[in-house]
């Protein structure tokens, strides 16, 4: 599978989320103008069946527009999952109503951004930096514009930056100093994550007050400010260099992110690499406390891993600062080059498999190391077959099984009935119907107007699609995914049980009944201004009244394919209640029909029909 599915929205904020942001960002978040706009762009687009990339410059908050635009999808009745970074991104999703989501694309593997150009891949709404733009084009092989609607969301205002620190503030229990919150916000230039960073420095530090003295004392800028942390926490400590190098090197992994197995041989090899020492890991790792207090800076994910806090944190450590630490940065990047670097992280993953991996018996935490190993592009050249996922997995699992006992002697009388465990089986229904009308509705005026068929007023009004899903026709028209491609759309009802439902309509002959007043009125009008020639006017008034008319006449045939997921007891229910909705038999029987069926979808239309009544 290529991507990993969320739950609810909670699973994407708090210090294990998949986004790193704090668990309050969904009731303290502030809006301006830019991003209330950018958010009702974002939906739209993605209800649209379209790409949506949220651009701006390193800073603005692009990742908790991206948690709010996710919120509010799963609260109109939208799944919505994360991309594996590495894997070929398909199209699955699409059927199932699935929304992907990846944050700080440019970052993602090439194979996996080549493939969501080249196989069209939609709904998908990801974020990246407007300096990383050309990196992006080079990694797809085309024009980001080509295969996202791009979204740019700009710097906050200082009264909305002091908002966010008063709200931030309150939710941890820090007092805010109004003197201090002017300096504060002074210094921010503009960014919300400057303001993120202020409340959760204060929060490790375990302060109960921003006070002016804190205020003067942090620098101005983003870049200094994470500077001036890192050079707080090393100190004049004498591993100062061994920690900077092993975060150097988290700047190589794919987001930022390294398997904490994988972190601490870093650090064992970074010791020996500086000090030339040769020392047992668990001699260099126990006697280091800088590096206890670097990891509370440090993002923990659900995988097994550390994380940066913000990629602010990887420009610091590639020597974009002009801070404390930026000298001795500076020489760590000259000292060790990128094939230095990688030459490092080898050794380490040799180390941390040797040292751990090798010895665990947790199938998660051994899957997640070989993942980034392979990311990284040398698990294959380290550990030969032990770098695919299943072997490693499966070999731990036969380590695990237990011997074989000698069989005991039972008698009859002694053994019992197996017991069959209930379980419901899932299955996958595909029906044909057709319709003789379309009608536009529009739910609310941001949204375009959704088109349905008889079908579709039927699955709404379905007691089992009412009773399963928990909701009223109303309610579901509000949070359907409303798809339209030339003359075919599609609507995915929404459901909060296992019960999926969508529907795919398509023209077979005439248009729908807004369209068709449409054309009428165009030709109408045309016509009145041919009463402007003389003499032969009329005449051509009568042509193109004739045309105006012939837009309301003309037969409307509509197919629906409708695929029902679910239990089986629940589908079949469904279908059934479908099929009483509809009144008729499923499909008309006239020549236009039949020949598009026929040639369509390869069979009779009896076999189509016969679908329904077997049920």
């Amino acid at each position: 599978m290529y991507y990993e599915s969320v739950k609810s929205p909670e699973d994407l904020v708090g210090v294990e989320g998949f986004l790193r942001l704090p668990a309050y960002i969904f009731d303290e978040y502030v809006f301006d103008e830019n991003r209330r706009e950018a958010l009702q762009k974002a939906i739209t687009a993605l209800r649209d069946g379209r790409n949506v990339l949220i651009l701006g410059k390193a800073g603005t908050g692009k990742t908790a527009l991206l948690a709010m635009i996710l919120k509010r999808l799963m609260d109109m009745g939208y799944m919505v999952a994360k991309i594996i970074n590495g894997e070929i991104v398909k199209r699955e999703h699409e059927e199932r109503g699935i929304v992907l989501f990846y944050d700080d694309i440019p970052r993602m593997e090439k194979r996996t951004l080549v493939s969501i150009a080249d196989c069209r891949v939609r709904m998908i709404v990801a974020t990246a930096r407007i300096e990383e733009l050309d990196e992006l084009s080079r990694k797809m092989r085309c024009r980001p514009e080509e295969v996202f609607v791009i979204i740019e969301i700009r710097e906050m205002r200082d009264e909305d930056l002091r908002t966010i620190l008063e709200r931030f503030a309150r939710r941890e229990g820090i007092e805010v100093v109004p003197r201090a919150a002017e300096i504060v916000v002074s210094k921010a230039r503009s960014l919300p994550v400057y303001i993120w960073q202020v409340i959760r420095d204060l929060t490790i530090a375990r302060r109960e007050v921003l006070d002016e003295e804190f205020a003067m004392r942090i620098p101005e800028g983003m870049l200094e400010y994470v500077d001036r942390i890192l050079w707080d926490v090393l100190g004049e400590s004498e591993d100062r260099r061994e920690v900077l190098l092993t975060l150097m090197l988290m700047t190589n992994m794919p987001e930022y992110e390294m398997h904490q197995d994988l972190f601490n041989a870093v650090f064992v090899e970074a010791t020996k690499e500086i000090k030339g020492i040769e020392a047992p890991s668990k001699a260099i790792l126990l006697r280091s406390d800088t590096l206890d207090k670097v990891c509370r800076y440090l993002a923990r994910t659900p995988r097994y891993s550390f994380r940066l806090p913000h990629d602010s944190w990887a420009d610091v450590l590639r020597g974009h600062s002009r801070g404390l630490l930026s000298k001795e940065i500076s020489s760590l990047v000259y000292t060790f080059p990128l094939d230095e670097q990688m030459r490092i992280l080898k050794n380490a993953a040799k180390r941390a498999y040797e040292e751990s991996i090798a010895r665990s018996r947790d199938p998660d935490r051994i899957r997640e190391f070989f993942r980034q190993i392979n990311l990284l592009g040398f698990g294959g050249e380290l550990f030969g077959e032990k770098a695919t996922v299943r072997t490693a997995i499966f070999k731990v699992e036969r380590e695990e099984e237990v011997p074989e006992q000698p069989p005991e002697i039972v008698t009859e009388e002694e053994v019992s009935p197996p017991v069959v465990p209930q379980v419901s089986e899932r299955v996958v229904m595909r029906l044909y119907a057709t319709s003789r009308h379309v009608k536009s509705r529009r739910i609310d005026p941001y949204s375009p107007p959704l088109r349905l068929s008889e079908i579709s007023r039927a699955i709404l009004w379905s007691r089992t699609y009412m009773s399963r899903c928990g909701l009223s026709e109303s309610e579901a028209l509000r949070r359907v995914m409303y798809r339209k491609i030339g003359k075919t759309w599609t609507i995915k009802y929404p459901c909060w049980g296992n019960l999926s439902v969508t529907e795919t309509i398509e023209t077979i002959a005439g248009k729908p009944e807004d369209e068709k007043w449409k054309g009428f009125f165009f030709w109408l009008f045309i016509g009145f201004f041919m009463l402007l020639i003389p003499v032969v006017g009329v005449f051509i008034f009568l042509i193109f009244l004739f045309l105006a008319l012939s837009q309301l006449m003309g037969p409307e045939y509509y197919l629906s394919e409708i695929l029902i997921e679910g239990d089986r007891s629940t589908v079949i229910s469904l279908a059934r209640d479908i099929r009483a909705g509809i009144g008729r038999r499923p499909i008309h029987r006239v020549p236009t029909v039949v020949r598009f069926l026929e040639r369509k979808l390869g069979v009779s239309v009896d076999a189509l029909e016969k679908q329904w009544y077997v049920l």
